[in-house]
């Protein structure tokens, strides 16, 4: 995301006064309230989480006006709100999101799509007066060739959060700037995978035998937040490896899970399994079927509420060498499956 301009001054604007040289001064402008309470604690956690804004501005055609950008926490006052100094008329409002300056830029690129049939054509910048709404895209910028049409996600990906608002007016008057309400949320999760039970739990060479990855379709985002068409399928392999008192653990972080994802895929390989007689040495599982199996994921805003999965799974050992054929997975503590595999 290039940066065009940051406003170190978010009130003059409303105390300098209206004078030839500044004419933004003579705008009311329009105050954004941020909030961010879609999080397991039902608090504000605007200002602990996100200390980066990068806000697109489109006029009431839908055409690309300003970016504003806001990097560092004192520019968010009372209580986290933002002025921008816009003229008369309507406006369309998409924000992004982060935790600290240069996150956004670091994993996230900010483009157009041109739509022909059976063919996407994507182009890095957006431009002022000729970039439109619904042409605009956010996505995951850092990948690599993959397999079977998906691109791999090996780095770390930035905390996103997302918010838009549509055809807010500001009028220019004596009257205060127009204060409309912003909530966040999140577009980041971990998925935290626990093995228990197979042996050795706590050797370097379990964990180079041992892979995890997400197979999603959720690599490219509209301005409200939601994939199209175009969306990029992705193949998450972005965690490490970690003993715990029980087994390892790896942890996946992948960008919002949706409900209606039917085709997302969590897979397990290794020689391990195939030796404990699992085909091709995989264990594959729907993410998104399998979370809407707990009693606490019903809508898309539970899944959007929360930003930790864990898939546990929990192999038997009848020996110190030999795994059962059979495990019980749990995700979040609700125990969801129990799978004897076949060979």
């Amino acid at each position: 995301m290039k940066k065009v301009h940051s406003l170190l001054l978010p009130l003059l604007a409303l105390t300098a006064g209206c004078i030839k040289e500044d004419p933004q001064a003579c705008y009311s402008g329009l105050d954004l309230r941020f909030h961010y309470t879609l999080n397991p604690l039902d608090e504000n956690m605007f200002g602990p989480e996100i200390n980066e804004l990068d806000i697109h501005v489109f006029d009431s055609e839908g055409v690309f006006y300003e970016e504003f950008i806001f990097d560092d926490p004192a520019h968010l006052v009372n209580e986290h709100t933002i002025h921008l100094p816009l003229p008369d008329g309507r406006w369309n409002i998409v924000a992004w999101g982060s935790t600290e300056k240069g996150s956004l830029e670091s994993s996230y690129g900010m483009g157009t799509v041109d739509i022909a049939p059976s063919k996407y054509t994507y182009h890095y910048g957006i431009v002022k007066g000729e970039t439109s709404l619904e042409e605009s895209r956010l996505w995951v910028k850092n990948h690599e060739e993959g397999e079977n049409g998906r691109r791999v996600v090996s780095d770390d990906l930035s905390r996103l959060y997302h918010a838009s608002i549509y055809d807010i007016e500001t009028v220019t008057s004596a009257k205060p700037a127009t204060v409309v309400d912003v909530p966040m949320m999140q577009n980041t999760n971990t998925l935290r995978v626990i093995i228990n039970g197979l042996p050795p739990l706590d050797t370097r060479a379990a964990n180079d035998e041992l892979a995890v990855s997400a197979d999603m379709v959720n690599g490219r985002y509209r301005h409200n937040n939601l994939i199209c068409q175009d969306a990029l399928p992705l193949k998450y392999r972005n965690g490490n490896w970690e003993a715990n008192d029980t087994g390892v653990q790896y942890d996946l972080t992948v960008l919002r899970p949706f409900v209606d994802d039917d085709d997302s895929e969590l897979i397990l390989s290794g020689p391990i399994f195939e030796r404990a007689g699992y085909d091709n040495g995989r264990i594959t599982l729907p993410i998104v079927p399998t979370i809407l199996e707990s009693p606490d994921f019903q809508t898309q805003a539970d899944l959007d509420r929360a930003n930790l999965y864990i898939f546990e799974f929990d192999f038997g050992s009848d020996s110190g060498s030999d795994i059962d054929l059979d495990f019980t997975m749990t995700i979040n503590g609700w125990r969801v499956v129990h799978v004897i595999p076949e060979i």
